[in-house]
């Protein structure tokens, strides 16, 4: 018989469809369909990330899943949990039959960032980028640990702006904390345009920009 009539396997896996993702609009020529559509879902960090993985180890297609959750992708998500399910992930199997599941993937989005933070190469923007994923879904530890990294990093003014959320949320060290960056803050110029972000003013009496600057909201908020 030659090669190329063989009759198919019947015992090979079917495929793992491709993700439909929507395509970027005003991007430079030189990133790739495929590259945008990765950054679209996945994020700068999130799609290193993918690059990096095994796509037969259940716990990487589980931390993808996650990543895609949380980022406003459940298509994809679903689709990993999928893969980690047939991996032999016993969590994602789980996770498959939750209604919960969204509550679930901050709750290990959490935990990743943690896992980056105290791995023996520390991955500090990496465990930032889960911290934030959760922080943003309202979860106290990971705004407390997100505005602790960027405090770190000399970077006041996110800082401020998660410790302020993680106080809101009930963590009970924030609002201390949150009050010595605001102070830190004060003592800070401003810059030429008085810009400030928004939720850090809408915090604290008494801060504004000489003059009555402009309010700006955070980006990232």
């Amino acid at each position: 018989m030659r090669a190329d009539r063989r009759p198919p396997f019947t015992n090979t896996p079917p495929k793992t469809p491709r993700l439909k993702t929507p395509l970027l609009k005003n991007v430079p020529p030189e990133h790739s369909e495929r590259t945008l559509r990765l950054l679209q879902v996945y994020g700068r960090i999130g799609t290193r990330l993918l690059h990096r993985s095994d796509l037969r180890d259940g716990r990487d297609c589980l931390r993808l899943a996650v990543i895609a959750q949380l980022r406003g992708w459940s298509q994809e998500a679903l689709q990993w949990l999928h893969r980690a399910g047939e991996a032999g992930q016993t969590e994602a199997v789980a996770l498959l039959h939750d209604a919960r599941w969204e509550e679930a993937a901050v709750r290990l989005a959490y935990r990743y960032g943690r896992e980056y933070l105290r791995a023996e190469a520390r991955r500090t923007g990496v465990a930032m980028f889960f911290f934030r994923l959760a922080a943003e879904k309202g979860h106290a530890e990971a705004a407390y640990e997100l505005a602790v990294a960027h405090q770190k990093k000399g970077e006041d003014w996110e800082a401020a702006i998660w410790f302020r959320r993680a106080a809101a949320k009930g963590h009970p060290g924030a609002a201390t904390k949150f009050d010595g960056a605001s102070q830190q803050l004060a003592r800070t110029p401003w810059n030429q345009d008085g810009a400030l972000p928004v939720e850090v003013m809408d915090m604290g009496a008494g801060y504004g920009p000489p003059g009555g600057g402009r309010r700006v909201a955070d980006p990232h908020a």
